[in-house]
C-alpha cells in the first residue's frame, strides 16, 4: 500500500450546515412567543457564528480530534449540534453564579486566578478534603476536577502539585440541578452538591477519572 493511500485524507466541511443552523437559531430568536426559548436561540446563534467564523479563519479544523488551533488537546472544546466545535472551551467563559458566591464567602476577587489561589491555601484544601470526603460535588467538564485532583494528591503525599493546575484548566464545581443552596465552591474545582450518594465517584484515586452524574455543584 502506498504511503498516499494510507494516510487518512484531510475532512473537508461544508459550511452549509452551519449556515442553516444560524438561520435556524435566528428565526427562533425573533419570531417564537417564549422569552427564554428566544434567549437560548440567540445563544445559539452566537455559538453558530463562532462556527462559521472559526471555518472560514481556518482557526477551527472540523473532524479533527484536536479541532481549535489555539486550545491544547486536552481542554474540552464548547461542541455544537452536529459535533461542531466553536473555538470556545467548555469551561471557560465569565464566571457562574456559584463562583461569584464562592469567591464571595472566600473574600477574594471575582476572577478565577484568585479562586484557584484560594482554594491552594489551606482553608482552601480543608474545604476541597470535605467536599472529596462527602461525595456531595458535581463535576460536569474534566477541568472542573482539577483542584480537587491537587486536594487529593496532596493528602496522599504529594506535595507539589502539577504544572498546569492553572485557572484555565476549569471551573470549581458548580450547583447540580437538584440542588437549592447556593454552591460554594468555583469553576476551578467544584461546589457542594445535594444530590446525595448517586452523586458521589466510582473511586476515590484521581486515576479512576470523573463520571457524567459525578459533576461538581460549586466548582472550586
Amino acid at each position: 500500500m502506498s504511503e498516499a493511500v494510507s494516510e487518512a485524507a484531510p475532512v473537508s466541511v461544508s459550511p452549509s450546515y452551519a449556515a442553516g443552523r444560524l438561520a435556524q437559531a435566528l428565526r427562533t430568536s425573533v419570531l417564537h412567543e417564549d422569552t427564554a426559548t428566544r434567549e437560548r436561540a440567540r445563544s445559539r446563534a452566537r455559538q453558530w457564528r463562532q462556527v462559521l467564523a472559526g471555518i472560514s479563519s481556518g482557526s477551527l479544523t472540523i473532524g479533527s480530534r484536536t479541532p481549535v488551533t489555539a486550545l491544547p488537546a486536552w481542554v474540552t472544546p464548547e461542541v455544537v449540534a452536529g459535533g461542531f466545535a466553536t473555538g470556545s472551551a467548555t469551561a471557560g467563559g465569565p464566571l457562574l453564579p456559584y463562583e461569584e458566591e464562592a469567591a464571595r464567602l472566600a473574600g477574594v476577587p471575582a476572577t478565577r486566578s484568585e479562586l484557584f489561589a484560594h482554594f491552594l491555601t489551606e482553608d482552601g484544601l480543608v474545604r476541597l478534603w470535605s467536599l472529596l470526603d462527602s461525595g456531595h460535588y458535581e463535576v460536569r467538564v474534566p477541568e472542573e476536577a482539577a483542584l480537587a485532583t491537587v486536594a487529593w494528591l496532596v493528602r496522599a503525599g504529594t506535595s507539589t502539585p502539577p504544572p498546569n493546575s492553572s485557572p484555565y484548566c476549569g471551573r470549581s464545581p458548580t450547583d447540580c440541578a437538584s440542588c437549592r443552596a447556593p454552591p460554594t465552591a468555583p469553576r476551578p474545582g467544584w461546589a457542594p452538591c445535594t444530590a446525595g450518594p448517586s452523586a458521589r465517584p466510582a473511586s476515590r484515586s484521581p486515576a479512576a477519572g470523573p463520571t457524567r452524574p459525578w459533576r461538581p455543584s460549586g466548582r472550586p
